[in-house]
């Protein structure tokens, strides 16, 4: 059994507090207020419940991790003796930075676990002045049913470290995979290559939104759920690949001169979006004003898609 802490426990932070409870470690959720604690708790509680409910543990497992976590609101007490910190707060270098030195100097053997989707280890590492015990433990969302975990070890981060951190994730039924401490690390770096092609579509091409959806939940995702794009390549073989990317790769237009703006679809097959999430509400792609052709302004976020497919 190890001694982990938790510095952050929002919905993230919180799923990963109990997914270490479920493989019998003891676990401290941090958090800067009580009211906060105690909603985490309720958070990794109902995370837990959740999965009983489900099938997916055995009531007897998940009712013993119950006790196994508690609550924090100081930082510096909550990490001294721990084994492991797993840094789990805001996307912010700043906030990240004083976490981790505070961590690093309460707990001079814990292993430091960063849950950043985007900040370079080797950064985090030195703002904790601790480069050789810091690493990125990256969860996909939501951590309690993802089994993906992406382990990115700094340019100093020490192999016993690495090891260690991957032997308890696979402890915890976990399935790590080694990143390379790189802008987006591994699988943002195939979002977002995904995510601009799927920008194109819709502002390029006029493609309804809902279908870039459709194709990529009942074709590409299915697929890639089972075979990843170099077993689905060795599948199909090299002739084939090849034939089908001569003309998608003719059809690209040239990259745009930096500064440039992006063209706008005078039309789209879908006049609105969905909401697909409470904080993204997207509204109309392009609407014509009545009695013209014009487009109408656009809203939502819409903006920064245009910005996002230029780059």
């Amino acid at each position: 059994m190890k001694k982990v802490a938790v510095v952050g426990a929002g919905l993230m932070g919180a799923q990963i507090g109990a997914e270490y409870a479920l493989a019998g470690h003891e676990v401290v959720l941090v958090t800067r207020s009580q009211p906060s604690a105690d909603a985490a708790l309720g958070r990794a509680h109902a995370a837990i419940r959740g999965l009983i409910s489900h099938g997916l543990v055995p009531v007897a497992k998940g009712e013993a991790a119950l006790p196994r976590m508690r609550v924090s609101t100081d930082l510096r007490a909550a990490c001294e003796g721990r084994d492991v910190i797993v840094e789990s707060v805001a996307e912010d270098l700043g906030v990240k930075a004083d976490v981790l030195d505070t961590a690093a100097r309460a707990a001079p053997d814990a292993i430091l676990c960063s849950n950043t989707s985007s900040i370079p280890i080797a950064t985090l590492g030195e703002a904790a002045r601790a480069p050789e015990r810091t690493l990125g433990t990256h969860y996909a969302n939501p951590a309690i049913l993802m089994p993906a975990v992406e382990v990115i070890p700094g340019p100093r981060t020490e192999r016993r470290h690495v090891d260690a951190v991957v032997r308890m994730l696979e402890e915890m039924g976990k399935e790590p995979i080694i990143a390379p401490d790189i802008p987006g690390f591994l699988w943002n770096r195939l979002q977002f290559a995904l995510l601009r092609e799927a920008a194109r579509l819709v502002t390029e091409h006029g493609v309804d939104p809902a279908a870039v959806d459709l194709a990529v939940k009942r074709a590409i995702g299915r697929r890639w759920s089972l075979i990843g794009p170099f077993e689905t390549m060795a599948l199909g073989g090299r002739e084939t690949f090849e034939d089908r990317a001569t003309p998608v790769r003719r059809a690209r237009p040239r990259r745009r001169s930096r500064g440039a703006r992006p063209h706008r679809p005078a039309a789209c097959g879908s006049t609105a979006l969905p909401r697909v999430g409470a904080g993204c509400r997207a509204h109309a792609v392009a609407e014509a004003r009545p009695g013209g052709g014009r487009l109408a302004p656009m809203r939502g976020p819409w903006p920064w898609l245009f910005s996002f497919v230029s780059r």
